[in-house]
């Protein structure tokens, strides 16, 4: 084995069943991209249609639970890490209605100087129970 290996191209599959995936990838131990696996979520579909339509598609699974946003300057670009004293973090947290999140990253869409934002991660049926109905058969 050489020592680029690891740089070898990743194997990749069209879409596959849950049954194939579990006998033909899932215990391989190596990674393979599986194209257009989701292509026919309802959520990717609605995004094809742009951000507001991506947007009108999630509220509808706004449970009422509020979501974690972490926030911070343009000037961090995405780069959400320590503050330059490494005593706290360059964005802060908050817990929001999502439907507060989603108009707000639909405000700043054109805006290069928008501050930059992530939602994070929380169990899926706790804050949008149909949401993960919808997609746990594919």
């Amino acid at each position: 084995m050489s020592n680029l290996d690891w740089a070898r191209p990743l194997a990749e599959r069209a879409r596959v069943d849950s049954a194939t995936f579990e006998a033909e990838i899932l215990n391989r131990g190596e990674p393979v991209v599986l194209r257009a696996q989701v292509s026919a979520w309802p959520s990717v579909v609605a995004a094809r249609g742009g951000a507001r339509h991506a947007a009108h598609y999630m509220e509808k699974f706004d449970g009422g639970v509020p979501v974690q946003v972490m926030a911070g300057r343009p000037e961090i670009q995405g780069r959400f890490f320590y503050d330059d004293a490494v005593q706290g973090f360059n964005f802060n947290r908050q817990m929001v209605p999502l439907r507060l999140l989603l108009s707000e990253l639909l405000r700043f869409e054109n805006d290069p100087a928008a501050p930059v934002s992530m939602l994070g991660l929380r169990r899926q049926d706790s804050s949008c129970p149909a949401g993960a109905r919808q997609t746990r058969s594919t």
